[in-house]
């Protein structure tokens, strides 16, 4: 692959956003709204409460667990590998 090529594949699975990588805050709040799921449906579809999607979305959880990860992937049609390097991005920023 070329770099470009790369580039517009990382943008197109949503690892960047407006030029920086992803936090799972902005995983979360940018591809519920992209497969038009309300905070209780993603929430029943990953098996958590609705509190725990909202913080998740407010930048108030970064760990996340390897089922809910995949959970989560799978709900909003994501590798595993996007939502996991989403949650080692919100680490970081700690």
């Amino acid at each position: 692959y070329r770099l470009v090529d790369l580039e517009r594949l990382v943008r197109g699975f949503g690892l960047v956003l407006g030029g920086r990588k992803m936090t799972l805050a902005d995983l979360v709040r940018v591809h519920r709204a992209r497969e038009g799921l309300t905070l209780q449906q993603l929430a029943d579809r990953i098996d958590l409460s609705r509190a725990h999607v909202h913080s998740m979305e407010n930048g108030k959880v970064i760990n996340i667990g390897v089922i809910s990860a995949a959970r989560l992937a799978e709900a909003l049609s994501l590798p595993l590998e996007c939502v996991a390097d989403a949650a080692v991005e919100s680490a970081s920023k700690r």
